[in-house]
């Protein structure tokens, strides 16, 4: 089943209020009730102030794809296209693959920063890496100096004893 777009516009205006858009397949049309219903735009209206227009499948095809915006003439009730200034210059939307070379190029900043960082904590742990070896070697030379002040004391005891 091919259902057409569902627009629905303001009646004052011909601003257009949502276009429920195009379906295929195994679909079912929807109730102006039932829209109005499940979009918060048309629910937060009232019904009177809306208006609808049901487009054949396919309808206007070309012009929904050129153009830029659409509204309904109110006095008509046919849409009304607008469509870009072809001498105004465009700006090209970005395509998939310069979004992921963008993001490719970020991701490659954010590694360098953390490669500087990892190396200079690496610097930080060298450093503290040698202050500890230096605290050992310390405690080894007043380890060796305490046992030798021991057996000093030890020597000086146990000659304070003979002579008891």
């Amino acid at each position: 089943m091919q259902i057409g777009r569902k627009i629905y516009y303001d009646t004052l205006t011909g601003e257009v209020l949502i276009d429920v858009g195009e379906h295929s397949g195994f679909v079912r049309e929807t109730t102006k009730d039932e829209d109005f219903s499940a979009y918060a735009v048309l629910a937060e209206r009232v019904p009177e102030s809306v208006g609808l227009i049901q487009l054949e499948y396919g309808a206007y095809a070309l012009e929904f794809r050129t153009c830029n915006g659409y509204k309904v003439n109110t006095e008509t009730l046919e849409l009304e296209f607008s469509y870009p200034d072809p001498s105004a210059p465009q700006e090209q939307p970005l395509n998939e693959v310069d979004i992921v070379a963008a993001q490719l190029i970020k991701l490659e900043l954010l590694l360098m920063d953390i490669k500087k960082q990892v190396s200079v904590l690496g610097y930080e742990l060298v450093g503290k890496e040698l202050s500890i070896l230096d605290l050992i070697q310390q405690n080894r030379v007043l380890g060796s100096s305490q046992s030798a002040l021991e057996l000093q004391m030890l020597a000086i005891k146990g000659g304070q004893d003979a002579s008891v």
